[in-house]
């Protein structure tokens, strides 16, 4: 989940388990998705904006993804068939 993606020890422990993928979506996508962020669960909530949250990790995603799948759309067909590429990418990985 995204509140694991909070400092570089985590990170390269997420990346030495697994294939990271990073489901890329902006601040206002996120914001309508995510009704209530603070009971969610999402660490730092409390303390700061969805947005400063984001702005936060985003570099640690970007650092450590081995794919990075835009998400944005509102469209789920388009939202599927990227993941399923990238799916099929990382079974010849």
């Amino acid at each position: 989940g995204g509140s694991s993606v909070y400092s570089d020890k985590a990170m390269r422990y997420l990346k030495g388990l697994s294939t990271v993928i990073y489901l890329k979506v902006s601040v206002n996508v996120l914001e309508n998705r995510i009704v209530d962020y603070i009971d969610r669960g999402v660490i730092g909530a409390r303390q700061k904006a969805l947005k400063d949250l984001l702005a936060e990790r985003d570099p640690l995603y970007l650092k450590y993804s081995d794919f990075t799948v835009s998400v944005s759309s509102n469209n789920l067909d388009e939202q599927y068939n990227k993941l399923v590429k990238v799916c099929d990418k990382v079974l010849e990985f």
